[in-house]
């Protein structure tokens, strides 16, 4: 099996997918480099581009997302970030890709407990963690094409980068920042989803 990681965490992924891993992008996707390399799959992972509709439609390949939300919330940019703000369930999804922003079917999820009184990166490490172990789960359904199509949740929440911007000045300490601030910002600013 061929595979075109797309975002920077190939080396993460390189223990789970083995020789399979073709080549890696951090650019824009074009319809013409997918012909170049010909893959059996599209592994988004931290990936900043949308795939243009070009390349999914008609597709002689399955393509899929791992996000570090629980879909359907957070879907879209900073989704750690979103879910101390916001007060929202915290896990990684594996997701078929489709046009639509982290909507496609659910191929496996995992929530995760994670420590409000740790920093938001160490946050992030623990869901980076949990998507490897949900990823190498889910892999021998992958690799088969066996692996399900489970509709998402209706609902959610759905972010852009730009929605950061006016909330920036919370992350006082950048990814330092405790969690517990920013679940305690998003509640003194009306930004808790309820659920």
């Amino acid at each position: 099996m061929r595979i075109l990681v797309l975002g920077p965490h190939s080396d993460r992924l390189q223990t789970i997918i083995g020789d399979h891993l073709i080549q890696t992008t951090q650019s824009p996707l074009t319809l013409a480099e997918v012909s170049r390399f010909n893959p059996h799959l599209l592994l988004s992972y931290g990936y900043r581009h949308l795939v243009p509709r070009e390349v999914l439609a008609g597709a002689s390949f399955n393509a899929i997302n791992l996000h570090v939300s629980l879909l359907p919330w957070n879907r879209g940019a900073d989704p750690n970030l979103w879910s101390w703000f916001s007060n929202t369930p915290k896990g990684v999804s594996i997701h078929w890709m489709t046009e639509g922003l982290d909507q496609g079917d659910i191929i496996a999820q995992m929530e995760v407990a994670l420590d409000p009184q740790s920093t938001l990166g160490e946050s992030y490490s623990v869901l980076q963690a949990s998507m490897c172990s949900a990823l190498a789960s889910s892999w021998s359904d992958i690799e088969s094409g066996t692996a399900p199509h489970d509709p998402q949740e209706h609902g959610g929440s759905h972010h852009r980068s730009s929605d950061k911007q006016p909330h920036a000045h919370a992350l006082t300490d950048g990814f330092n920042t405790r969690c517990q601030q920013l679940v305690d910002y998003g509640e003194a600013n009306g930004l808790w989803i309820s659920q």
